[in-house]
């Protein structure tokens, strides 16, 4: 009962500090006069919202190459990162607390100075001019306002103009002010707040701005940023307002004049300076790979699809990428920035961007399954590139990896490598000799140009290899009779078990039927007609290169 009274009669002052009401001007003197403490409304620890307790603003995860130092992209619906607060130049927390709350270190959570000043100005002027906010209140405020496990009616409960609010954003504030000492709740403040421009938090506040980390800060900088936080989105200088930021400059460096913090003549010096912004912006998901790295983005766009599909990461896809853009993690990748270069110039020696044909690679590392490149001779972008390349389409991923509407491309000669595996689990010999001849009549059913009166008869692609071979010299010279007649021996059925077995995925429908049912009747698979990707043929051939190790691909 006494927990209920005291929320009516503080209430009931909050109410006065925001609209001004006459009622107030009786409750204040009555709740100063009996030493109602605002500590009696204090929030128990323990009954915190779990988001306060735990303070886990989203912050952006960084995905490097395989040095753990060179930068794929970021990831984040919050441009944001902690740092601790040894690692904010002093002048920053000076000029912040000089900002919004000359008094942070005196009261203790809710300042019952501010409280009775903002109730005059508000009576006086008739209108909400000022709330009385300290910068713990603020944290509360910018904590439950963003929180993505809280509904968005809740998110918008945060930051409504209401007493109920203002007396839930007290209590909170007291409640934290008894767990944690002033320096934890002022590095979380500064990790939360909102300075403009698309940054969150002092140190992405600080890069986007400056260029620089936020233990460099400058005095002039540091009131500049200060002064943001009153009005980010209309205040920033880079897309808003640059009078407005200066403006806000110099009355933060006046506030520390005021409190004996910088001396005057340091003071003008700092608000005589012009308008000094080095402005970077954080690259956000794979369209934005830094354009030196453009053709990094085919292997961003596949770590993606795999982070996705990964239980580890969350209950589902869309949870997955939002913890992903959320969670802070710092991503060691496996692409090689060497490997990667070497195999795009490789590629564009085949096909140049602008051709039609697309040269989609691969490279896995054996025993790992540690894809260290990808790359085809497109522009990962989302719009036709200067080259007049049209985007047909270079965001799609699936042309190495496969997926979506795209089955894989016939795999040509390599699959003889399947038909030759099985050969040799069979028994037979690397010496195993046949005369392979230009045309061979096989057995096997078939239709169409390599067909002789309903059989399959495929030739060589040159004369000059027709003759006599053992299996090693007939997978080197790729002489298609001899693996007619090999595959004839082992059985299709076989072949086609092995190459299943090394990972290859039988994405179109009609491959998959053959695959099941008629595989004793597919000889022409040892010819590679099946569809497969790059990729999953690069890592059939990494766990042979592996002596028979098969590793999922892995970024």
């Amino acid at each position: 009962m006494i927990r209920a009274h005291l929320d009516k009669v503080l209430t009931v002052l909050i109410a006065g500090v925001l609209a001004g009401l006459v009622l107030a001007g009786a409750a204040l003197p009555v709740a100063l006069v009996f030493g109602i403490g605002f500590s009696a409304l204090s929030t128990p620890y323990s009954e915190l919202p779990n988001t306060l307790r735990t303070s886990p603003p989203a912050q952006r995860s960084n995905l490097y190459a395989n040095d753990g130092t060179t930068l794929i992209t970021s990831f984040y619906q919050e441009d944001r990162v902690d740092v601790p607060l040894r690692e904010v130049a002093p002048v920053m927390r000076q000029a912040i607390v000089a900002a919004e709350d000359t008094r942070f270190y005196q009261h203790r959570g809710v300042d019952l100075r501010g409280v009775a000043r903002a109730f005059t100005v508000n009576q006086r002027d008739g209108e909400t001019r000022q709330g009385a906010s300290t910068l713990t209140m603020q944290y509360v405020r910018n904590v439950l306002s963003t929180d993505p496990r809280l509904s968005a009616e809740q998110r918008r409960a945060a930051t409504e103009v209401s007493a109920a609010r203002k007396v839930q954003e007290m209590r909170y504030a007291l409640a934290l002010e008894r767990e944690f000492d002033k320096e934890e709740i002022l590095s979380r403040y500064l990790n939360i707040a909102y300075f403009g421009a698309g940054a969150y938090g002092i140190a992405a506040a600080s890069k986007r701005f400056f260029s620089k980390a936020p233990a460099d800060l400058t005095l002039s900088e540091a009131a500049l940023l200060a002064g943001l936080v009153r009005s980010p989105h209309t205040d920033e200088p880079i897309n808003g307002d640059a009078n407005a930021a200066l403006g806000r400059r110099s009355y933060v460096l006046q506030r520390l004049v005021e409190s004996g913090q910088v001396p005057p003549e340091q003071a003008a010096r700092a608000n005589a300076e012009p308008l000094k912004l080095r402005p970077s912006e954080t690259p956000n998901d794979c369209t934005a790979v830094p354009e030196e790295h453009n053709d990094w983005g085919f292997f961003c766009d596949w770590f993606t699809r795999w982070w996705s599909s990964q239980p580890t990461f969350g209950a589902s896809a869309d949870q997955r990428q939002q913890n992903l853009r959320r969670g802070g993690f710092s991503i060691v990748s496996s692409l090689d920035p060497a490997v990667q270069r070497t195999t795009v110039e490789q590629v564009l020696r085949i096909y140049p961007t602008t051709d039609r044909r697309a040269a989609p690679t691969a490279v896995v590392q054996p025993g790992t399954g540690r894809v260290l490149a990808m790359a085809v001779n497109r522009v990962y972008s989302v719009a036709d590139n200067p080259n007049g390349q049209k985007n047909h389409p270079n965001t799609v991923n699936q042309l190495v990896a496969g997926g979506g509407a795209i089955n894989g491309y016939q795999g040509g000669s390599t699959f003889k490598l399947f038909t030759m595996l099985a050969a040799l689990e069979s028994g037979l010999p690397l010496l195993t000799e046949y005369d392979a001849p230009g045309r061979l009549i096989t057995g096997y059913p078939a239709t169409g140009p390599a067909s002789c009166d309903g059989r399959w008869c495929p030739q060589n692609s040159s004369s000059s290899v027709d003759g006599r071979h053992d299996m090693w010299s007939a997978f080197g010279n790729s002489v298609n009779t001899y693996f007619a007649w090999l595959i004839e021996r082992v059985g299709a059925d076989r072949a086609v078990e092995m190459a299943e077995r090394l990972g290859i995925a039988f994405r179109a429908q009609s491959d998959a039927q053959l695959a099941e049912s008629g595989a004793k009747q597919w000889g022409p698979f040892t010819l590679g007609v099946s569809a497969t990707t790059p990729l999953d043929l690069a890592n059939a051939y990494a766990t042979v290169a592996a002596e028979g190790t098969w590793c999922a691909p892995l970024p």
